[in-house]
């Protein structure tokens, strides 16, 4: 389907052969509105098959579309599951895309795990952008602990983005 497409500029397949090859059965042939139906779809069933896809598949664009919609529409229970990826991905592009999808939750943790993600991620560019968020955010608690990071944070660019 996607081979007779190949004359477009800029067009990326929705996952390589590859990928496709690598994903868990129950992912492969989905698509990024597949997520978005989940989302909506009030089972418990529908929750855990998006925390499974963001946790667990091959496909880099599934993991962040499910990582967006169980923050942002799936209360609280999917906004604990982006933080739990926010804190335990291995991949510091998914950590941030998740620590963005928190930020913007209806989580009542957000600043207190903004704030950790800045402290402890071990990237430095995901601690500056959980900084960012933080400041846009503008918690109460968000200045004093920006003016910590200003002292105690080594990387320059991350201190620039506190």
């Amino acid at each position: 389907m996607c081979r007779n497409i190949k004359t477009l500029h800029n067009f990326k397949p929705p996952a390589t052969e590859e990928e496709n090859a690598a994903t868990p059965p129950l992912h492969k042939g989905l698509c990024n509105d597949v997520t978005a139906a989940l989302s909506i779809h009030g089972s418990s069933i529908a929750q855990a098959t998006l925390a499974d896809i963001a946790r667990n598949s091959t496909r880099y664009d599934l993991r962040k579309d499910a990582i967006f919609w169980l923050a942002h529409v799936r209360g609280t229970d999917g906004a604990q599951v982006a933080t739990s990826i926010m804190f335990g991905d291995a991949n510091a592009k998914i950590r941030e895309h998740a620590l963005f999808a928190v930020s913007q939750s209806k989580s009542p943790r957000i600043a207190n795990d903004l704030i950790r993600a800045a402290n402890t991620d071990k990237d430095s560019h995901v601690r500056s952008q959980a900084w960012f968020w933080l400041a846009q955010k503008g918690f109460p608690e968000s200045e004093a602990a920006i003016n910590s990071a200003l002292v105690t944070e080594k990387d320059q660019d991350v201190r620039e983005q506190a």
